[in-house]
């Protein structure tokens, strides 16, 4: 099994298509089926470059963001994360 993508690029999650239905819920009632095409199960690993992670830590520094995984880290630091699909 392996995933596209190579060093130097921009953050990246290995990710599996997703097969599963998924639900939309607002306010403890279903809105709406999310179309599969638009969402994957994120399995890891994550492939940072040492610059891209330097530059999220940095943007990060003295912040005040709640991190608990990489993806909250890339979300608070502003920088996009690629999918990697598993071929």
């Amino acid at each position: 099994m392996g995933a596209e993508g190579t060093a130097g690029d921009a953050p990246g999650v290995v990710t599996l298509p997703m097969s599963d239905t998924v639900k939309e819920v607002v306010d403890g009632r279903v809105r709406r089926t999310v179309p599969r095409e638009t969402v994957v199960h994120v399995i890891g690993p994550w492939a940072f470059d040492r610059e891209a992670l330097a530059d999220a830590l940095a943007r990060m520094a003295g912040g005040e963001a709640d991190v608990s995984d990489m993806i909250g880290l890339c979300q608070a630091a502003r920088v996009r994360v690629r999918a990697l699909p598993v071929r």
